[in-house]
């Protein structure tokens, strides 16, 4: 079990909040939703150790490891505003709540 899920479980079990791991929302996947009282927390997180390089209009980041190894990651950054996208749409269709 990840860090991210054990951490979030364990906040959400000692105020009732419900977590959902992995969810997908017309083609559109969310690591973690947690809902409680407060609202909806989408949270994207990445896995892999190293470095972190990138601004917020990259279409990918680099990520450098300990060896210096370079690879194409995920602009988290992209991922949360399509998260947050994803569910205003889906509230809004819904008429759950006028945004």
């Amino acid at each position: 079990m990840s860090k991210v899920k054990t951490t979030l479980k364990r906040f959400s079990y000692l105020r009732d909040y419900k977590v959902l791991e992995n969810v997908t929302v017309n083609e559109h996947r969310f690591d973690y939703i947690m809902v409680g009282v407060f609202g909806i927390l989408s949270v994207c997180f990445f896995d892999k150790k190293g470095e972190l390089y990138g601004n917020e209009s990259d279409e990918n980041f680099i990520l450098v490891d300990k060896k210096k190894n370079r690879e194409k990651a995920e602009n988290l950054i992209k991922k949360a505003k399509k998260d947050v996208e994803v569910l205003r749409a889906l509230i809004s269709k819904e008429k759950i709540y006028n945004l």
